[in-house]
C-alpha cells in the first residue's frame, strides 16, 4: 500500500508539472486595442492618406485607408464619426486619383448613411467631388448637400453612455495631439463619441481636417481637430517671400533716359543688374495662392559721366498661383500670372565713348506689365520652401518683352 501511495503521488507531480509547463509554452491570449488607441491610429492614417493622395501617392492612399476601416470595425467603430472621415476620404481617393465613380459613390453613400451631416474635407474638394457627394446626399437623405450643414440638434433623450475612465479620455485642457503646433485637438470629445452607442456618435463633434502650415500648401502633415458641433472652417494661412532676379528682353527702338539726344535702336538689352522682389501672399487652398509682390531695381551707373543717372525703378504686381504638379513629397511645380506696373521697368545700357556715349544710361518700358511664368518650389521644412522661377512680362505703352528670373526664399505662417 506504502508503495502504491507513493506511486500515485508521484503520478500526481508529474501531471502537475506537465500541466505547468504545457501552460507556461502558450502563448497569453490576444488582447484587443482599446477603442480609444484604434480611434488614434485611424486619425494617423487619415493624415497620412491625404498627403499621400496629394502627392499622387493613390494606390498607398487607398491601402491604408481600407486597413483604417478594417480597423474601425474589429474595435466596433462602425457607427463613429471618424469611420465616416475614412470612408468620404476613401471616396475622394477613388474619384481623384482612380476616375473610379462607381466605388467612390459606394464609400460615400456609407460615409453619409453613417454621418449625415458629414462635410468634404476642405483640402480635397473639387466639383467632381462635390457633384458625387451632393448625389450620394440626395440618394441617402432625399435632399442636397447643405454649406454650411447645420448639425443636427441632439435627441430629447439622449441614450447613455457606458462609464469613460479618468484615465481613457484627457480633460479638456491637455495639451494639444498634433504634428503642427498651431493647430489642438482636444480628444475629449472624439473619445467620448467612440465609447458612445452609434446614436450619440452621429451627433458628436466634426472632425475638420484643417490645411498644413506651408507656403502654397507644399508637403506637411495635416492637423485633425475634433469639437462639438458643426465643422470649423480652416484658417487663413499666409506667406511671405523674399526674391532675388535679373531679366533679359527685346525692347522697341527708345530714347535714353538721361542723355535723350540719344537713342537705342531695336533690340536686346538687359533690366539693370539686379532687382529684388519681396512678397506677401495669402494661400486659398492647397492648389491656389494670390499675392503683392514688389520689384526693386537697382541700376549700374558707370562712365566719366554719370551725374543725374536713374539708379533705381520701382513696380508692383498682383500675382495668382496655381500648383501644376507634385514630384514626389517636396517638390512642386507652380503656374503663375502676373499683372502690375510702377515708376518704369528699366533697361540698362552700357557707355559707348566711340558713339560719343561717355557714360551708362537706361531706358524705361512700361509702366503697366504683365505675363505668366513658372516656379518649382522645393520645401526643406514644413514651413519653409525655396523657389526657382522664370516668367515672361510684356510691358504696354513703352514696349518690351521680358524674361524675368528669379531666386527666393518662401515662409508660411
Amino acid at each position: 500500500m506504502v508503495g502504491t501511495s507513493r506511486s500515485s503521488a508521484r503520478l500526481i507531480v508529474a501531471f502537475a508539472l506537465t500541466a505547468g509547463a504545457t501552460s507556461l509554452g502558450r502563448p497569453a491570449p490576444a488582447v484587443a486595442a482599446s477603442p480609444d488607441a484604434v480611434l488614434d491610429e485611424m486619425v494617423e492614417i487619415n493624415r497620412k492618406a491625404i498627403d499621400e493622395l496629394r502627392v499622387g501617392k493613390n494606390e498607398a492612399a487607398r491601402d491604408n485607408l481600407t486597413r483604417a476601416i478594417g480597423l474601425g470595425k474589429k474595435a466596433g467603430l462602425g457607427g463613429h464619426q471618424m469611420m465616416a472621415r475614412t470612408y468620404l476620404h476613401l471616396a475622394a481617393v477613388y474619384l481623384t486619383g482612380f476616375d473610379d465613380r462607381e466605388r467612390a459613390m459606394r464609400n460615400l453613400v456609407t460615409a453619409v448613411k453613417i454621418r449625415p451631416n458629414i462635410q468634404i474635407t476642405p483640402q480635397l474638394l473639387t466639383p467632381s467631388l462635390q457633384e458625387a457627394f451632393e448625389t450620394a446626399r440626395v440618394q441617402v437623405l432625399g435632399r442636397a448637400a447643405e454649406t454650411p450643414q447645420p448639425a443636427e440638434p441632439p435627441p430629447s433623450s439622449p441614450p447613455v453612455s457606458p462609464p469613460i475612465s479618468s484615465a481613457a479620455v484627457p480633460p479638456a485642457s491637455s495639451p494639444a495631439l498634433s504634428s503642427t503646433p498651431s493647430h489642438a485637438w482636444p480628444p475629449v470629445a472624439a473619445h467620448q463619441a467612440a465609447a458612445s452607442p452609434p446614436a450619440a456618435a452621429a451627433n458628436a463633434g466634426a472632425l475638420d481636417f484643417s490645411a498644413p502650415l506651408t507656403p502654397f500648401g507644399g508637403p506637411a502633415t495635416e492637423s485633425i481637430s475634433a469639437e462639438a458641433g458643426p465643422s470649423r472652417q480652416r484658417a487663413a494661412h499666409l506667406w511671405v517671400g523674399l526674391g532675388v532676379g535679373s531679366a533679359l528682353g527685346w525692347h522697341r527702338r527708345q530714347d535714353l533716359d538721361t542723355q535723350s539726344d540719344y537713342y537705342i535702336p531695336a533690340g536686346m538689352a538687359t533690366a539693370a543688374l539686379v532687382h529684388l522682389a519681396p512678397e506677401i501672399g495669402y494661400r486659398v487652398d492647397e492648389r491656389t495662392a494670390f499675392s503683392l509682390q514688389s520689384r526693386h531695381q537697382l541700376v549700374p551707373v558707370t562712365g566719366s559721366d554719370s551725374g543725374g543717372r536713374p539708379r533705381t525703378a520701382h513696380a508692383i504686381f498682383a500675382r495668382a498661383h496655381r500648383r501644376l504638379h507634385a514630384f514626389g513629397d517636396r517638390v512642386d511645380l507652380w503656374g503663375t500670372a502676373a499683372l502690375g506696373g510702377g515708376s518704369a521697368i528699366r533697361l540698362y545700357v552700357p557707355e559707348r565713348p566711340s558713339a560719343g556715349l561717355q557714360a551708362s544710361d537706361s531706358v524705361a518700358v512700361g509702366p503697366l506689365a504683365f505675363g505668366p511664368g513658372v516656379s518649382l518650389l522645393y520645401h526643406p521644412a514644413p514651413r519653409v520652401a525655396i523657389a526657382a522661377e522664370v516668367r515672361s512680362l510684356v510691358t504696354v505703352w513703352r514696349t518690351a518683352v521680358l524674361a524675368d528670373f528669379g531666386l527666393g526664399a518662401i515662409f508660411g505662417f
